[in-house]
């Protein structure tokens, strides 16, 4: 992964790794289908363990995470592609 400094000596980078940013949401994918095969009614109703969410709740919330990931990293190619003084925004903000 490519970085440069700007002048304010923050880190900018010019290449995210999309193979391993897509080979991990693929695997998280892989892992949720197979919980879900896995799980029946009771189990999903199930409190899971170390959080205060049933096994259902934790698995909505895995998939919804995906998604705003998922929208977020539109996001963020669109953001690359602009000049770097209208991607880190104005200095009266």
């Amino acid at each position: 992964m490519a970085e440069r400094t700007d002048n304010s000596g923050v880190a900018e980078h010019d290449d995210m790794d999309r193979r391993a940013i897509i080979q991990e949401m693929d695997e998280a994918k892989a892992t949720l289908r197979r919980l879900l095969s896995l799980a029946d009614a009771d189990t999903l109703a199930r409190r899971s363990n170390g959080t205060r969410w049933t096994n259902e709740q934790l698995l909505f919330h895995m998939v919804f995470g995906y998604m705003v990931v998922r929208a977020l990293l539109v996001l963020v190619r669109i953001f690359g592609h602009l000049p770097p003084p209208v991607s880190r925004g104005s200095p009266g903000c």
